[in-house]
């Protein structure tokens, strides 16, 4: 995974990856994570070869979402995190582009993003539905939009 730095001085930056190896954007000091999951019907479904009581991938990435939440709220009250759901029949996001749900704006995370995490953990997600085809332009360009706040950003290289 890349990481990318800005500084706000256009320089493109450092690329890496951090001990854990988590991607992120790092922001004058503060840290950006933004959680892309897709929603495809195989995401919900344990692989064939996989221990019975393993969980699909989808569970699995929101938990990874959730404790890397968790472990920002305790370890940095500065860090970024979002959640962007793609290959959704719903669309939310700054730019309406089909099948790309922004679940969680680049917020500070804290305890209503982990417990809304939590919740769809619990529940079913069949209110997002599926989609048969997305753009992943248009999930990247959505992810630039949520980075920079809606605001194109001429200066950003990747």
């Amino acid at each position: 995974m890349d990481e990318w730095k800005f500084d706000g001085t256009g320089d493109e930056g450092e690329e890496g990856e951090d001990e854990n190896g988590e991607s992120s954007w790092d922001f004058g000091g503060r840290t950006a994570s933004i959680f892309l999951i897709d929603t495809a019907k195989e995401m919900f479904e344990a692989p064939s070869d996989a221990p019975e009581d393993e969980e699909p991938p989808f569970k699995r990435a929101v938990r990874a979402a959730h404790a890397t939440l968790m472990r920002k709220v305790v370890s940095s009250d500065h860090d970024l995190s979002a959640v962007v759901l793609f290959n959704t029949k719903e669309t939310k996001n700054p730019i309406d582009f089909a099948h790309v749900y922004v679940l969680q704006e680049l917020e500070r995370p804290g305890a209503e993003k982990i417990l809304m995490l939590e919740k769809l953990l619990e529940t079913q997600v069949a209110w997002l539905g599926r989609a048969s085809c997305f753009s992943l332009a248009e999930i990247i360009l959505t992810l630039l939009m949520i980075r920079n706040k809606g605001k194109p950003d001429k200066k950003l290289r990747i």
